[in-house]
This record gives C-alpha cells, structure tokens and sequence, in this order.
C-alpha cells in the first residue's frame, strides 16, 4: 500500500513539474522523474503493473494498487492548492478540462497509446526509453490515469467517465504488452519484471 501511495505521489510531482513549466518540452522532461523515480524505488504504479504477468490478471491487487495511486494523488493535490496560489488550480482546471473535451474513443484511444508508451518505458528499463516513453505520452497528449487524477483533484473536478475510460485505456494499452517479459526470457535467459 505505501508503494502504491508514493508511485502517486512521485507522478504528481512529475504532473506539477509539467503543468508548471513554461515549455511543453521542459515539462515533459521533467515529468520522466515521476517515472524515473517509481522504477528506481520499486513503486507499485497502476499504468506499469498492467504489463506485468504478476500483476495484470489479479483485479483485487491491481484495484489497490490503483486505489492508493489515486490516494497519493489527493495527497498532492492537496499539498499543491496549499502550497501554490489560485493561478495554480486554474491552471490544473484548464489542462483537465481541455481533456474532458474529447470523444470517448478519442480518450480511449489516447489512454491505450499511454499504456503502451509506459509498458515500452517499463520492460526496457533503460534510462532513454523511459525518458522518450514519457515525453512521448506528455507531448502526444496520451492519458495517463494517475497523472489525469492529480490533474483532477488539484482542479477539483473529477470526472469519474473519463477516469474510468482512461483506466480501462491505460490496462488494454499495457496488457498488449504481457507477451514481451515471456519472449524475452526465451530470447535472452532473463525475464526480470521491473516494478514501475
């Protein structure tokens, strides 16, 4: 569960680093330290369990592992209303509602895209892939379900459809994946499954 709770936290942090920069690419890069940060510590992060064999066909562990992702993301959203000024939450208002503009499919597309982005960016486990993976997804404008949910609560407007549309999107997305950690033990000897 704290695992859970601080792949949250870290991918908020990233999600703040990015609503506050000035350039899309700056933000985008800072981001990857989310993703940087729950693989380099092990954190149990919803969108890179879903490629994980141990993981993707257990519901009750992926929903709390989901759950105390969603959990660390209120914590910062609440950190972040206090700690920044009201410019802040309506900049969150602007990026979330921007993406409650789209279609359904066109957000379930987008969310199948992040999990196959973050799901590369995990099985690699190389620093490069990981960085291009994330700025990838920031820069196509893929939705990532924890980063979406900071954004929600930090707005304070939560949107269940459109978090449960991405969270399915994100599961197909990454699940594409399942196949990858067998061909690679096959293909090399090691099939280690990395936690992010």
């Amino acid at each position: 569960m704290y695992s859970s709770f601080m792949a949250g936290v870290v991918i908020s942090i990233g999600a703040i680093m990015n609503l506050k920069a000035k350039e899309p690419v700056i933000g985008a890069l800072l981001f990857s330290l989310g993703l940087f940060s729950v693989i380099a510590f092990g954190f149990d992060l919803y969108t890179g369990k879903v490629s994980d064999r141990k993981w993707a066909f257990k519901p009750a562990r992926l929903f709390l592992c989901l759950t105390f992702n969603l959990v660390g993301c209120l914590f910062m959203a609440l950190l972040s209303i206090g700690l920044y000024k009201e410019g802040f939450r309506d900049a969150a208002r602007l990026a979330i509602e921007a993406k409650y503009l789209r279609s359904p499919l066109a957000i379930l597309v987008s969310s199948i895209i992040c999990g196959m982005l973050i799901s590369i960016a995990v099985k690699s486990n190389n620093e490069t892939m990981i960085l291009f993976s994330v700025m990838t997804f920031i820069l196509s404008g893929a939705e990532h379900c924890i980063a979406d949910a900071y954004l929600m609560f930090a707005a304070m407007e939560v949107n269940i459809p459109f978090l449960v549309i991405v969270i399915l999107g994100n599961y197909l997305g990454g699940a594409i994946f399942l196949p990858v950690g067998r061909l690679k033990e096959h293909g090399s000897g090691s099939g280690n499954d990395t936690n992010g």
